[in-house]
């Protein structure tokens, strides 16, 4: 998996600072170039400036957009689905991703489900 991640650009959206944390040291340590942000506004802000090759995205967000919001905003600007990974405890999550198509990592998590979801979306390098 480390070879995949290899220069990408990874956008991690999550409001919980341990996970965010961890996220971004083991995406780092596959050499991912990894952006972490707590909201939807610095998500959005951030996947136009960077363009990313997937998005880490959490449904349950501070302010006035969640991961739904992101997801569908970053979508419409893109004009076509964006590579991401909803990791998310809240109830709503699995229907969420079904309706939004995208795999779910639930949480609490380990690393290589994530991961393994995170290789399925990344388009190929």
């Amino acid at each position: 998996m480390a070879h995949q991640l290899r220069d990408r650009r990874i956008l991690v959206v999550e409001d919980d600072g341990a996970t965010a944390d961890l996220l971004r040291d083991v995406l780092a340590d596959s050499d991912a170039r990894v952006v972490v942000v707590r909201d939807g506004p610095d998500a959005l802000r951030e996947w136009s400036q960077q363009k990313p090759h997937a998005v880490i995205l959490d449904l349950r967000l501070p302010g006035p957009l969640d991961g739904v919001d992101v997801y569908q905003e970053i979508r419409r600007r893109a004009g076509k689905p964006p590579p991401t990974v909803i990791l998310s405890g809240a109830d709503e999550a699995t229907g969420s991703a079904k309706a939004l198509g995208v795999p779910l990592v639930r949480k609490p998590f380990r690393l290589e489900q994530l991961l393994h979801a995170l290789e399925t979306v990344l388009p190929a390098a």
